[in-house]
């Protein structure tokens, strides 16, 4: 398994997958895509709140973002590299992702609707 070299690679790996536009991100987080564009390629650093948006848009976790998968503790590995039984999340951290995935689809649809996304 490759593992990326740099947070900002993560995210742009994570953003192509999910199909969205560099501007669908910097929408969300408030600045420019060029400003966007320099947080993916490491010449800005991305700020702590940056991160948690950018993983609450592309719906994974920060630890995702940070860490490859094979480094994770094993209940928060993906399924298939986690062993059989594990739970992924808490009842209250799954209820706080619950309430969270409406204002995502929100987000998404009107980026849609602005032409914002792929």
């Amino acid at each position: 398994m490759k593992i990326p070299q740099t947070t900002g690679s993560v995210v742009a790996r994570l953003r192509r997958e999910k199909g969205l536009k560099q501007t669908v991100l910097a929408a969300a987080l408030g600045i420019t895509q060029s400003a966007y564009c320099r947080r993916e390629s490491g010449t800005t650093a991305l700020k702590p709140h940056e991160l948690e948006i950018i993983a609450a848009t592309l719906e994974v976790s920060t630890d995702e973002i940070l860490r490859p998968a094979a480094l994770r503790p094993a209940a928060l590995r993906p399924a298939a590299l986690r062993p059989a039984g594990k739970p992924v999340l808490s009842g209250e951290e799954e209820a706080l992702l619950q309430q969270s995935v409406p204002v995502l689809r929100q987000l998404l649809q009107l980026a849609d609707q602005l032409g914002l996304s792929a």
